[in-house]
């Protein structure tokens, strides 16, 4: 009878634990890199130029070979290669195949833009990120038919379908480049699987009105919403710890932000000339505001500041961004 007991409550432990990774969100936990680069200096080895991070991974920032089929390495000099760079293989027209390496996690801008031979391309299952047009102008990318394009760990590479108000489908983690210029989309709904609103992901979306941020999003990455000249208000919720560079640039009609509660880093020209911007909520989190964060919003009137006075005054705004110096502001007060 107690051996029966003990293992009815081992099964009841392992449920439970199993519930908690759901519902506290283990599955869905995600960091971003910190890991920042040693130097500037250029290494090479065989046909590659590359950088070491601090961590010891590796950056290839350039590709001199001439090969047609490439397997990219594992690791360069002992360090694993964690990111291709931007350019790496850019207008390399004679590649014909290449597999890149599992320890891969980001793709940079234009990484393989317009090389015209490409048609087969193995993708890791550790990419989280893509960059900018990274396969532009590839046979691969042209050959994909699906209306959602999911490559690497759960990144929408592509969207081609013609949905007004779209849901992100369930099991998509990262936003790339996929959205941007879409003349159709008029609402997008993200869910609580999205961790990352890629470069540009909906840079240009003319139509774009309404956006709901998942709830388990950390990143908001550059230009992720530039240009996008008729959205009114958005909510980002406390799950992201960065809105990047130009993330909601020139977004012309947008009047309301309301910043969830660990927002660390807003980027240079994160708001720049928002023109009907009237009011904005400052988490007390925020530890930088870059170079014309909000440059160019000349309507705002009222900041929330969720710390004290003191506090503000103690960040590094410059001259740059003089209007959140200027306009009124209500603090929260130490005591609540």
């Amino acid at each position: 009878m107690k051996k029966f007991v003990n293992i009815i409550s081992f099964v009841l432990v392992a449920v439970m634990c199993a519930a908690c990774l759901v519902s506290c969100g283990g599955e869905k936990s995600f960091t971003l890199p910190t890991r920042t680069l040693v130097s500037e200096e250029t290494k090479s080895f065989g046909n590659y130029d590359y950088q070491v991070y601090d961590d010891g991974t590796v950056k290839i920032v350039a590709y001199n070979g001439s090969e047609t089929d490439i397997t990219v390495p594992d690791t360069i000099d002992g360090g694993k290669v964690v990111e291709l760079g931007v350019d790496v293989f850019y207008d390399k027209m004679d590649i014909t195949s290449i597999k890149l390496n599992a320890s891969l996690e980001i793709i940079g801008d234009y990484a393989f833009y317009n090389c015209l031979s490409l048609s087969n391309i193995t993708i890791g299952k550790k990419v989280w990120s893509i960059g900018v047009a990274a396969f532009e102008g590839t046979p691969w990318l042209a050959a994909q038919t699906d209306e959602f394009v999911i490559v690497g760990d759960g990144v929408l590479l592509k969207y081609q379908g013609k949905a007004s108000y779209l849901t992100v489908p369930d099991g998509i983690k990262h936003l790339a480049y996929a959205f941007s210029m879409n003349e159709s989309i008029v609402g997008v709904e993200m869910g609580g699987d999205v961790l990352t609103v890629g470069k540009y992901a909906f840079a240009y979306c003319a139509a774009l009105r309404r956006v709901v941020i998942g709830k388990n999003t950390v990143l908001i990455d550059d230009g992720a919403f530039d240009s996008c000249t008729v959205l009114t208000s958005v909510e980002i919720p406390d799950s992201v710890v960065k809105i990047a560079s130009y993330a909601f640039n020139y977004c012309n009609n947008l009047t309301e932000v309301k910043m969830g509660k660990s927002v660390r880093e807003i980027g240079e020209n994160a708001f720049y000339t928002c023109l009907r911007m009237k009011l904005i909520n400052i988490p007390v989190t925020v530890e930088t505001i870059g170079t014309n964060a909000f440059g160019g919003c000349e309507t705002l009137t009222l900041v929330f500041y969720e710390g004290t006075e003191e506090q503000f005054a103690a960040l590094e705004l410059g001259s740059t961004n003089y209007i959140l110096k200027d306009v009124d502001k209500i603090y929260q007060s130490a005591g609540e």
